[in-house]
């Protein structure tokens, strides 16, 4: 039996089954809809199709941090069990839960000298950060240490690329990450943007592409100019209520560029909020 256990949180979306068949607990972020409040359970408290169809009738969501007390009390329970704890963190650069939970480890190890926690920023959001949860998870089953499985960590999430592409560049503006000049001109010229996850963990522009079918196209031809050379490693859609485009995305993805094993998940309300319904993207490991 290991003495530490991996934990992570809901920012990886992936389904509620991935995380129990593993036995990874998995921490539920916070989140409104039109200030009624709600967790983000897997679509327990309010299901992802409500969610979104929210949004698009004009309700407005607002994301929350897992605070230092939610940390604190989900940490607990395993270190009075005598484990350390592993856990892998949503990206720094998009969330200040980071830092919670980095004080709130500092203060439970004062409590339990002989335990350890160690906080690693994934920087990585979505499925990119469900990937690398996935691959984590491998080599703990093979018997890493605590420290080993950290510094295996910080050696391979540069290799989980993350691509994705929005509908609406309103979010992206009500978020920050545009101006509204950019959001309006966006949204008269059809423009689709091409976001990726930089080395910090944030998430950046890198194309301005005209129209949703071309975007959808893109991404398909990112994949292919960026994956590892290995057909079988599997390559995670996620979507924001846009199935049939997931769907589309996967057949161009199996059939034009050769990919073999391909999963769709839904994003969930967290990343969710920030970039609105229609997001599409994909991770897989790269070169």
């Amino acid at each position: 039996m290991k003495d530490y256990i991996l934990i992570t949180d809901s920012t990886c979306d992936l389904p509620k089954e991935y995380y129990e068949d593993r036995g990874i607990p998995c921490l539920c972020f916070p989140y409104s809809l039109n200030d009624t409040p709600y967790m983000d359970d897997f679509g327990q408290s309010l299901s992802y199709g409500d969610f979104y169809k929210g949004m698009r009738n004009g309700a407005i969501p607002a994301t929350s941090t897992i605070n230092v007390m939610m940390y604190t009390e989900a940490f607990t329970p395993f270190l009075e069990d005598k484990k350390d704890i592993l856990y892998l963190c949503f990206s720094s650069a998009l969330s200040s839960s980071y830092q919670n939970a980095k004080f709130a480890a500092m203060q439970l190890m004062e409590q339990y000298p002989n335990r350890r926690i160690r906080v690693v920023d994934t920087r990585r959001a979505a499925v990119a950060q469900g990937l690398l949860l996935l691959h984590a998870h491998k080599q703990y089953l093979k018997g890493l240490t605590l420290d080993e499985l950290v510094g295996w960590v910080d050696g391979f999430y540069n290799r989980v690329n993350a691509w994705f592409t929005v509908d609406d560049l309103s979010y992206l503006h009500r978020g920050g990450r545009i101006s509204a000049v950019a959001a309006t001109a966006g949204k008269m010229l059809k423009i689709k943007p091409i976001l990726t996850i930089d080395p910090s963990g944030a998430l950046i522009n890198t194309e301005k592409i005209n129209g949703r079918k071309k975007s959808i196209k893109r991404l398909a031809e990112l994949y292919a100019e960026h994956r590892h050379e290995d057909p079988e490693r599997p390559v995670l859609i996620c979507h924001g209520d846009c199935l049939e485009e997931a769907e589309k995305l996967k057949e161009r993805l199996m059939e034009k560029h050769g990919a073999k094993q391909v999963e769709i998940h839904m994003v969930g309300p967290i990343i969710g909020s920030h970039v609105g319904p229609g997001i599409l993207g994909m991770s897989f490991l790269g070169k």
